[in-house]
């Protein structure tokens, strides 16, 4: 995980939440693919792997008193804990095979205060113009971890969340990640109002 960072406007990276899962992922279709192609032995190096990658995926990023995955670690070991929606709902999605059924409990019941919090805070409700997908970070970053401070990108209104707006991938994994936590019929209901809002939602 010492790469880059995958987020638009965050001016750093080392030790990041969501390329990070996303090469976890990447390991466990590996072994997916080698079995199919009738490598066993491939297969069952590659799922060791992936057996390594998300013990270390979990002791270097899973955030215990938060509840949540950190998004990243810096060079010098501090975490941010933003609770970017994309990297924590990858985690339970099951090619990624990251979080285990309490993690990703807890992921959704960090991401319900959050929307609460937020809809209170910004005057939205879950309906047509309100908050109905998730914002990229459920909460908002520090303008030191922006680039340029935050002065070139258009955060001011929607205080410095990533993209400062909701994505319909985002909400594909949120709908997967409820379900798979056990909270089906929060996920219905996302889903439904969703569909109600789509045509109509800017």
């Amino acid at each position: 995980m010492r790469v880059g960072t995958g987020f638009d406007i965050v001016g750093f990276g080392h030790k990041d939440g969501l390329i990070g899962a996303y090469c976890v992922a990447a390991v466990n279709a590996l072994a997916q693919l080698k079995e199919w192609r009738g490598d066993a032995a491939g297969a069952n190096t590659s799922r060791a792997m992936h057996r390594r990658a998300v013990a270390t995926y979990n002791a270097e990023l899973w955030n215990e008193s938060a509840g949540f995955y950190s998004d990243w670690k810096d060079e010098s070991g501090l975490r941010r804990n933003y609770l970017y929606t994309w990297n924590n709902l990858l985690t339970i999605d099951p090619l990624a095979g990251i979080a285990n059924s309490t993690q990703a409990s807890a992921i959704i019941r960090a991401m319900d205060a959050r929307y609460a919090a937020l809809r209170s805070e910004f005057g939205k409700d879950a309906g047509s113009h309100g908050l109905w997908c998730p914002p990229s970070s459920m909460l908002p970053a520090e303008r030191y971890d922006l680039q340029h401070n935050g002065t070139d990108c258009d955060q001011a209104d929607y205080p410095h969340y990533e993209n400062g707006n909701c994505f319909l991938c985002y909400m594909g994994y949120e709908l997967s990640g409820r379900a798979l936590a056990g909270t089906g019929r929060p996920a219905l209901e996302v889903f439904r109002t969703a569909m109600g809002n789509f045509n109509s939602s800017n």
